[in-house]
């Protein structure tokens, strides 16, 4: 685990993803793009999830601040310096935790089209749903 950059390989293999469906929709079209995202992306959010859990195994708890540093020189006296404690390894590992999840939730959206297709403006970003809901019947 010493010297394996795991945290950039959580944040940067998402990215990987995208470039992926982005270059599938450049050279086989939207078609091949729609069909090869949601795989693509299940298995990039599964791959995540793995380097993310690999990480909370590797955590030592009694260690008191950041762990699994990462530092590398940039350009112009910048650095990408990267670092987690207690409470962002566990963020890190529900977010990893929960795109999987809802990558695969979103196989059902066409069936839901009928809350965006006629709605009111929204007034308050917490209930977009039960605003569609209403203005539905309208």
């Amino acid at each position: 685990m010493a010297g394996l950059p795991i945290l950039s390989i959580t944040i940067f293999i998402p990215l990987i993803g995208a470039l992926l469906i982005l270059g599938f929709r450049m050279v086989g079209g939207a078609n091949v793009a729609s069909s090869a995202s949601k795989g693509i992306a299940l298995l990039t959010s599964l791959v995540a999830l793995a380097a993310s859990l690999v990480a909370l195994s590797n955590f030592d708890a009694a260690k008191v601040g950041y762990q699994f540093v990462e530092s590398v020189p940039w350009f112009g006296g910048s650095s990408y310096k990267l670092g987690v404690d207690g409470m962002s390894i566990a963020l890190i590992v529900l977010t990893t935790a929960l795109t999987p999840y809802e990558t695969l939730q979103s196989s059902g959206l066409a069936a839901r089209q009928h809350l965006v297709a006629r709605h009111l403006p929204q007034g308050a970003p917490t209930s977009p749903a039960l605003a569609n809901l209403a203005a539905l019947r309208l």
